[in-house]
Formats: C-alpha cells, sequence, structure tokens
C-alpha cells in the first residue's frame, strides 16, 4: 500500500476495506473536479461542501473562512511612509515640517542600515 490513504491496520479486515474503497472514491471525486473549468470546479466543490456539513457531527465546529480584509491586508507602511501621510494632511507648515524631518531622518537611517540611498523624499517638498 504506497498511496497516501491510511492503512486503518487497527480496524477489522472488511472495515479498512471499506474504508480504503471510500478514500478512494473521495480522491476520485477530487480528481475528476479538477478536470472541470474554474466556474464549474467552484460550483462541484460547493456542492461538496455542502454534503459534508450534513454529516458533520453537531460537536465539530465548520471552518470559516476569514473575511477579504483580514486575508488581503495591504502590509504595514513603514514610520517614514506614515509620517508623510501625515504631513500631507497637517494642519499647519509648523506640523507638516516637524514631520517632514522625522520622515527624512528615518529615512536615512533605514537608508544607511541598507547602504542605499534615500529615495522616499525625492519629491516631499512639493507637497506644500
Amino acid at each position: 500500500m504506497n498511496d497516501d490513504i491510511p492503512s486503518f491496520s487497527d480496524r477489522p479486515f472488511m472495515e479498512r476495506v471499506e474504508l480504503r474503497i471510500a478514500f478512494h472514491k473521495v480522491k476520485d471525486v477530487f480528481a475528476t473536479c479538477g478536470k472541470f473549468k474554474e466556474a464549474d470546479k467552484e460550483m462541484l466543490l460547493e456542492e461538496i461542501s455542502k454534503r459534508l456539513l450534513q454529516f458533520r457531527p453537531p460537536h465539530i465546529e465548520p471552518f470559516v473562512e476569514p473575511p477579504a480584509y483580514v486575508t488581503a491586508a495591504p502590509p504595514p507602511a513603514s514610520f517614514a511612509e506614515r509620517c508623510l501621510e501625515l504631513a500631507a494632511q497637517a494642519p499647519n507648515d509648523k506640523i507638516w515640517s516637524a514631520l517632514l524631518t522625522i520622515a527624512r531622518i528615518c529615512e536615512a537611517e533605514a537608508a544607511a542600515d541598507e547602504d542605499t540611498e534615500p529615495n522616499l523624499l525625492a519629491a516631499a517638498g512639493s507637497w506644500r
């Protein structure tokens, strides 16, 4: 038995045979689903999911897909980028200048760590 289906060696012979046949059938169903177009495949997999939920024991919680905003969240902005965003919204020139200075310092330190040239603030002077 060199396939990826469990051997069920702790079960009686007939139960092992029935379980292995069931596993092979499930494997065949998913292999067949893979041959269809994406829309059809999605429809088939949704139907399989609905049918599986009917057989789910009540003590097992169903898998809940995380909301899109959790899985598709943009990476967090760097501190320098966030300072630039805030500088663009600053209510006066004094705050704008302070935030811009902080952003320049942060970018210069990051560039020194990476041995690259600061480029984030290239157009920062034209913001106001």
